[in-house]
This record gives C-alpha cells, sequence and structure tokens, in this order.
C-alpha cells in the first residue's frame, strides 16, 4: 500500500469517528464539553487519549511481535531478514515502552512545573 493511500485512509477514519458521535442519537462526543463529555483542560484531554490509546498500543505492539517473529521464523538464515525482524521486535517494544510511560512523563511534567 502506498504512503498516499495509507494517510488518505487514516484521515477518513478520522473523519468517520469525528461523525459517528454527532450523527448517532444516544452517544455523546466524549471531547466536546457542551455534550456531556465535560473536559475541564489539557490534562483531561490528555489523560482521554492515553485511556484509549494505551488499549490500542497493546493490540498493535502483540500485532507486530507476531510479525516480527513470523518474519524471524521464516527468515530461512538470511542475515538482512534477520536483521528486519529484530528492527520490527525491537521497534514494537520501544513504541509500547513509550505508551506505557506516557502518563508517567505527563506527572513528570506537571509535578516540574507545579501544575
Amino acid at each position: 500500500m502506498s504512503k498516499k493511500y495509507f494517510i488518505l485512509i487514516v484521515f477518513l477514519l478520522l473523519f468517520l469517528s469525528n461523525n459517528v458521535f454527532a450523527l448517532t442519537p444516544g452517544f455523546t462526543d466524549p471531547l466536546h464539553p457542551t455534550s456531556g463529555g465535560g473536559m475541564s483542560g489539557f490534562e483531561d484531554l490528555l489523560v482521554r487519549i492515553l485511556s484509549w490509546l494505551w488499549p490500542i498500543s497493546i493490540v498493535v505492539a502483540v500485532l507486530m511481535l507476531i510479525i516480527g517473529a513470523y518474519y524471524f521464523v521464516f527468515s530461512g538464515g538470511n542475515p538482512a531478514k534477520v536483521a528486519t525482524a529484530k528492527k520490527v521486535i525491537i521497534y514494537a517494544l520501544v513504541g509500547l515502552a513509550i505508551v506505557g510511560l506516557a502518563l508517567g512523563i505527563w506527572n513528570v511534567i506537571k509535578t516540574i512545573l507545579g501544575i
């Protein structure tokens, strides 16, 4: 899949997810303060984003680990394919660690700034 199709799909998904709350009766937009979301500021927004991002990142990381293991098993001893498999596994773990530490990093920043 080319890069422009990937970007188009991401934008379409974001557009559709934004309009689902507006078009579906009984659902409210969790980020809009007047529709029952009750966001009080940037911290609320960040915590909500991270609470949605964490489960999604776990699923993506597990899928990437499976793909990396697949590359590793079927590399046939080719050093380039083994290196690719190692990179996929390492990047999946690093990405999961970054998302996992994001809330802790935010708390450290709040403490330093005295918020």
